[in-house]
């Protein structure tokens, strides 16, 4: 993604030549890592789809999340994206489907890593959300064995109800308990280490 020319000075770097002498240079692209990186090439994504609103309104910062009526939709949506984004620059790939007939439309180079080199694979990630593949079915798995027989402190409890990764938004009903729980702690006035009471605990 293209910086505009006046910006550049703020990437400005300085580099040694063959010869040893300190050359200044400036960037002329948006770099990897930069905290505004991400914002910028989410707003060219939207822009380059502002043509077709109910895609751009499916992506999720650069994964595209979309459910169609039929396997002709999905397989026409895939091709007319990629090709839009293509035209920009941009190289849609990590393709995943539930339908094997819209994955073999597909390049195997395409495909998400898990069904690269095979048709269909049982369990795959969305936004980091476990999708039971064959059955359609989205999953979470929570680990509270590290807890087991452990009085809990206040940062066990936001350890625990932080890492349900959500963005979708789907178990939302039952973290709200959590962070419930966590407001209560907070209202206590308890510290980081400090063991929750009974009833927070229980």
């Amino acid at each position: 993604i293209v910086v505009p020319e006046e910006d550049r000075d703020a990437l400005r770097f300085i580099w040694k030549n063959d010869k040893g002498e300190e050359v200044y240079h400036r960037m002329t692209r948006h770099l990897f890592g930069g905290v505004w990186c991400p914002s910028a090439a989410v707003y060219c994504l939207q822009k380059t789809l502002q043509d077709n609103v109910n895609i751009a309104k499916s992506f999720y910062m650069d994964d595209l999340l979309i459910s169609t009526p039929d396997e002709t939709s999905a397989v026409k949506i895939i091709e007319e994206t990629k090709s839009t984004l293509a035209a920009k620059g941009f190289n849609l790939t990590k393709f995943n489907s539930n339908r094997k007939s819209v994955l073999q439309t597909i390049q195997p180079e395409d495909r998400a890593k898990e069904v690269k080199d095979k048709d269909f694979e049982e369990v795959s990630r969305v936004l980091g959300v476990g999708w039971k593949i064959n059955d359609d079915i989205f999953y979470y798995k929570t680990d509270t064995s590290k807890y087991s027989g452990k009085e809990v402190t206040k940062r066990c409890l936001l350890s625990t109800v932080a890492g349900m990764f959500d963005p979708l938004g789907f178990v939302n009903p039952t973290t709200i308990a959590g962070r419930l729980l966590f407001q209560d702690s907070c209202k206590l006035g308890l510290g980081w280490d400090d063991l929750l009471p009974t009833p927070l605990q229980q």
